[in-house]
């Protein structure tokens, strides 16, 4: 048997069941796992190695939403359990989860305090919307929120929910409810940087995420944030592409350190560059992220076919 796990599955995996990890995947990189859980194609590719039997999910689910989007999507793996803590998928055919199952796991959590059943609730609802069960996750949203009002995280979800189904300005009402609750909250501010971002409103995105950097200015996930704000605000015309460029670099820096791949990172990079004028820099780019060896045999021939398109116009300038 073979078995996939993001990250957080791994440390979990690690602490309570280390003959799992050397049974299943003596042989697979840990490097290219963690990966995956930001781009479905390159799970295919190692799925088509090693033939996953299972996968397991577990975190926050930022850590792998990517993966998730693309395993709903596939026919040949199907959803068979989901928790607060998880969402697990085996090989089809499977007999899927379905929301009948949440009854027999909410009786396990009855008899616990208002508190932490709410908490509960809350961390529940954030992976039923992560797969996409927006109308369950809001009524179990609607559950916790008749338990405690008072949850940061809670109202921080609820905002998720209502920018998923494009109520805007309700999801940055709860977001400030959320950070009047606790001003350095987390999730809150990242969420709140993403909801201006789909408002349009680049600056204030722009603004609020570059706040945040300045209290961690090497969390790789905040970089990503800020490229994708950066990139959103570039093609808007409210700013340049040299601050896309700028962080792209620092987070290719952060993530080489932890030895993990920077080829999906690099050609947005070269892509920037493309888009700043600067033809010699994108090639550089592209040709470091072919030499990596971490691209689908589709990635590479997209980017040698956008390689040689830079080389002709660089060929017909003066």
């Amino acid at each position: 048997k073979s078995l996939y796990f993001t990250l957080s599955a791994h440390n979990y995996l690690a602490s309570r069941k280390p003959e799992w990890i050397a049974a299943h995947n003596d042989a697979q990189s840990m490097e290219d796992f963690f990966h995956a859980g930001q781009d479905g194609t390159i799970w295919r590719k190692l799925d088509r190695q090693f033939h996953f039997d299972a996968i397991l999910l577990c975190g926050d689910p930022s850590e792998f939403q990517p993966l998730l989007s693309y395993l709903t999507m596939s026919p040949d793996m199907t959803l068979v359990y989901l928790d607060h803590t998880s969402l697990i998928f085996m090989r089809s055919p499977a007999k899927p989860w379905t929301p009948d199952n949440l009854h027999e796991l909410k009786e396990k959590f009855a008899s616990y305090p208002k508190l932490d059943r709410a908490n509960f609730l809350t961390k529940l609802a954030t992976n039923l919307i992560a797969a996409g069960r927006g109308t369950l996750a809001k009524q179990t949203l609607d559950e916790s929120l008749s338990l405690d009002s008072n949850s940061p995280d809670t109202w921080t979800q609820l905002a998720h929910y209502d920018a998923q189904t494009n109520n805007l300005s309700g999801a940055l009402d709860e977001i400030d409810r959320a950070l009047k609750l606790d001003p350095g909250n987390y999730y809150a501010l990242t969420t709140r940087v993403r909801v201006l971002q789909f408002m349009k409103r680049y600056q204030d995105a722009m603004r609020a995420s570059n706040d945040l950097l300045k209290t961690r200015p090497d969390d790789s996930m905040l970089l990503y944030q800020h490229v994708m704000v950066a990139h959103d605000a570039a093609k808007a015309g409210v700013s340049s592409y040299r601050e896309e460029i700028n962080t792209l670099r620092h987070l290719i820096d952060i993530v080489s350190a932890q030895k993990q791949p920077v080829s999906g990172f690099r050609i947005y990079l070269a892509q920037a560059y493309e888009m700043d004028g600067q033809a010699t820099a994108a090639l550089d780019e592209f040709q470091q992220a072919l030499d990596e060896g971490s691209l689908s045999d589709e990635q590479e021939e997209l980017i040698q076919k956008q390689m040689k398109s830079i080389e002709k116009q660089l060929s017909q300038t003066p």
